[in-house]
């Protein structure tokens, strides 16, 4: 029998505040909070069905993040084509360090960090890359439906 894994469940972050790296993924990204503490949140994304932990470890994460360290690099979310323009305009708009789109061998990046440094990628995979890999063409993925983002019919 063949185990097979269904996706990505979460990820967690130890950031040194939780609740400004909270609040970007919240405000930015459309994430609900789950569950919320001084030193802990954990945030769903029901449409892209996954969640997020951020955690300071009760005060015990400091310095800003650095990815030259053993650990997590990035953190990359796959979007729409169409969405990368919109969510670029939300991350500025919102205060963040956010770099200019950048079309690379495998599709389009956008990249930015939350508060206390974690680097977030935003990727779309170009069409010539999907096929490499196999996937599905853009074209045949169903496209989100309003209610799977209730932050955006508020």
């Amino acid at each position: 029998m063949t185990a097979t894994i269904r996706g990505i469940s979460h990820v967690a972050l130890s950031v040194p505040a939780v609740a400004p790296a909270r609040e970007a993924l919240v405000d930015v990204l459309d994430f609900e909070v789950f569950t919320d503490t001084d030193e802990y949140s954990l945030l769903i994304h029901r449409a892209g069905e996954f969640a997020v932990a951020l955690t300071d470890h009760g005060g015990m994460v400091a310095g800003p993040f650095d990815e030259r360290h053993p650990g997590l690099d990035h953190l990359s979310f796959a979007v729409a084509p169409a969405d990368l323009v919109v969510l670029r305009d939300r991350i500025a708009g919102a205060g963040l360090i956010v770099d200019a789109i950048v079309d690379g061998e495998a599709g389009q990046h956008l990249n930015f960090r939350l508060p206390g440094g974690v680097p977030v990628e935003l990727f779309v995979m170009n069409e010539a890359f999907r096929d490499d890999l196999g996937l599905e063409p853009e074209s045949a993925l169903p496209a989100p439906s309003a209610s799977a983002t209730p932050a955006q019919a508020g």
